[in-house]
This record gives structure tokens, sequence and C-alpha cells, in this order.
């Protein structure tokens, strides 16, 4: 006797949601201490801006193996964020930190600094940010506020490993007013990093 299959039918709409469901998982979105986080964005852009001395990203391999046995090299481009995030890796291994907890918080970072990113497009987050002239001293550079990156650091980020951007916002605020330093608006943010 022949055994019958069942055929499941998937629907467009099925496919779609299933792609909403990726969850980050809890350890990739763990809070950082503000002041570790702040230094890890310091770390990283001494890094990928070349400012600091560090071995080329192209230098180092990662050798996978595949269920075959066969197996794969791949090479680091030398590229800014490359720098970055193996500044931070380096600065997390440097600590002792096992294997997993250190890739958990380097993770958390990325995660972290992604998550601030895309908040700070939102209309909200104008005040919070100011770019420098591209002359003088901070050609061209970003500053945002300190509040931005204390609540980046310890906000919980979703599942989706975003930032909710009105509570993101409001805690800011109330970390600036709490520390006298809410920029009115039109006027440059008071403590940038």
């Amino acid at each position: 006797m022949m055994g019958v299959i069942e055929e499941e039918r998937v629907t467009k709409r099925q496919v779609k949601r299933s792609r909403r469901r990726y969850v980050l998982p809890r350890q990739f979105r763990v809070p950082i201490d503000p002041d570790e986080f702040k230094f890890c964005l310091l770390l990283g852009d001494a890094a990928g801006r070349q400012k600091m001395p560090m071995e080329s990203p192209a230098a180092r391999t990662i050798t996978l193996e595949d269920t075959d046995g066969s197996t794969t090299t791949y090479r680091f481009a030398d590229l800014p964020i490359t720098r970055f995030m193996m500044a931070i890796t380096q600065h997390y291994r440097e600590l002792g930190l096992p294997d997993d907890e250190r890739f958990s918080r380097v993770a958390s970072v990325h995660n972290r600094i992604d998550a601030m990113i895309h908040v700070l497009r939102h209309p909200r987050g104008k005040p919070w940010v100011r770019v420098c002239e591209p002359c003088g001293r901070n050609k061209g550079e970003t500053g945002i506020h300190d509040a931005v990156l204390h609540v980046a650091a310890g906000a919980d980020l979703s599942s989706s490993g975003r930032f909710n951007p009105r509570s993101f916002y409001d805690l800011v605020e109330q970390i600036a007013e709490s520390n006298g330093a809410t920029p009115k608006p039109g006027e440059p943010p008071g403590s940038p990093a």
C-alpha cells in the first residue's frame, strides 16, 4: 500500500509573515554600561578612521567546514566598519571574557549602534544630533548628545533589534533634563560625544 504525502501549500502572505518573525536572541541585545558603550564608539571610530595602530582586517581569515567536509576560507575586506568591529572585538578579547560572553557583548554593541542610527532618523532625533561644519577641527563629524548614548546603551531593544522611538526619546529627554542639558528646538545639542 502506498502512503499519501500531504502537500502543504504556502501562501505569499505566510511567507511575508514568516520573514517578519526573525527574533534577535536576548543575548545579542543585552544592556551595555553607558561608559563602556561610549568607549566602544570612540575606539571603533579611531579604528575606522585609521587613527590607531591595528592589523589590517584583510590579514585575517575565517575557514568554515561544510557538511560534506569541504572548506571555504573567507577574508575580511579592509573597510572602516570592519576595523570598527574588530577593534571592539579585540577590546573584549583583551578583557579575558569567555568566547560566548565576548561574542554576546560585541553583538549587543553592534545591534545597539545599529538601532541608535535607525532611531536618530526619527523626527524627534533632530535636536539631539549636531553635524559640524566641513572645516575646522571636527571636519564634518556628527555629535550625538550624551543622553542619546546613555539611552542607546541601556534601553530595551525589541526582538527585531530596534528601539521604540517614543519611549527612547522620552527617556532621552528625562536624562537630559536631569543633567540640565536639554537642547532647544533648532539649537545644537549641549553635550555631543
